[in-house]
């Protein structure tokens, strides 16, 4: 059964019906893109980190990395119309993973008090497709503050905006905290499963918090690589949020990965707060003990020697709200609920932080 014949609201548009509207690349000021690298030439996309670096940690990171998550532009806009023409590759389907998450954009509008509220989903087709559109009618006349979220799963070649002809176009204000946090992880850092973009955790923290970040979550493939390592370790962060556990393939691989990633990201930023976080679950079963006890070794051996600015979360601390049958599509993978627990309690840690 198709639903857009019972209900129109599941309709997908093939085109935007109207001739006032002009389009825009994001690459073009006034437009502000966040959490990703540009394309590098005509036939290149979004990266989250650089493409010979990706290389040198392993294959499955050279193709994950292209992956849009935490993608993020911003513009200000008095425009009643915005519209969306995305180029994706790699739009994967999964039982398990929403395609409004994998493959989806969703808006978020900033208001007068500077909280940003969802606004709508460009949903793509049920079918893969390299290209749709998506439109939104607003109430124009007001200059606004928008973000449009990247999806979490597909590569985005390109994206063109499309705003009433006529309409003012301005560049955002800059985010309260400029300096990114980093997020280092597995699928649930990169954000399976989500419902769409903007109820990843770390979305969730950008919007409370108004600040930067980027996304270093590799869907069964963050495993502590030197060459990952060396590379977040040349980043400019503002705290840096530390969770494999679940892509580790043995428990003496975590134990052998763990501490001496943590080394050298430390050794380059003496002074960075740094988060660590073990497997998100309602209960810890025997191999998920071992690895909360690695990982709380390491922050351990940080706190013995006189590191003053290392944090340890329990993460089943995060479940603990009264709705433990809520948080997950798998028992692995939080839902929106369950992303919502994480980003409390995380944030919680990390507003300290950024008040200091």
């Amino acid at each position: 059964m198709n639903l857009a014949e019972i209900d129109k609201n599941f309709a997908m548009a093939e085109s935007f019906g109207r001739k006032d509207i002009k389009g825009y690349n994001i690459l073009n000021a006034p437009f502000s893109i966040h959490g990703l690298l540009l394309p590098v030439d005509e036939n290149d996309g979004f990266h989250r980190m650089p493409q010979e670096i990706a290389d040198k940690v392993s294959v499955r990171v050279a193709d994950l990395h292209t992956r849009s998550a935490g993608g993020r532009v911003r513009f200000k806009t008095d425009s009643a119309f915005i519209g969306i023409h995305p180029i994706l590759t790699n739009c994967s389907r999964s039982a398990h993973v929403p395609f409004t998450c994998s493959s989806g954009f969703d808006l978020y509008v900033k208001d007068q008090d500077g909280k940003q509220t969802y606004c709508h989903t460009f949903a793509p087709p049920i079918d893969p497709k390299a290209d749709f559109i998506g439109q939104k009618e607003l109430s124009g006349g007001i200059m606004r503050e928008y973000t449009i979220n990247f999806p979490l799963y597909s590569t985005t070649k390109s994206l063109e905006i499309y705003l009433e002809e006529g309409a003012h176009i301005e560049a955002p204000d800059p985010y309260t905290y400029q300096t990114p946090i980093v997020y280092y992880g597995s699928s649930i850092t990169q954000g399976a499963c989500a419902s769409r973009p903007g109820t990843c955790y770390e979305n969730i923290i950008s919007r409370r918090f108004d600040c930067d970040y980027i996304n270093l979550g590799f869907t069964g493939h963050a495993k502590g690589e030197p060459a990952m390592a060396d590379y977040i370790a040349t980043l400019d962060m503002s705290i840096f949020v530390y969770d494999y556990d679940y892509n580790a393939p043995s428990d003496e691989h975590y134990e052998k990965t763990h501490e001496s990633m943590f080394r050298v990201i430390r050794a380059a930023h003496p002074d960075l707060p740094v988060i660590f976080l073990n497997r998100p679950n309602l209960y810890l079963h025997p191999e998920a003990k071992v690895r909360q006890e690695i990982t709380k070794r390491t922050y351990q051996n940080a706190v013995d020697s006189g590191d003053k600015n290392v944090y340890f979360i329990d993460s089943c601390d995060f479940f603990d709200g009264g709705l433990d049958d809520c948080m997950f599509v798998d028992g692995t993978h939080p839902n929106d609920i369950g992303f919502w627990a994480m980003a409390k309690r995380i944030g919680d840690e990390i507003e300290k932080l950024l008040i200091k």
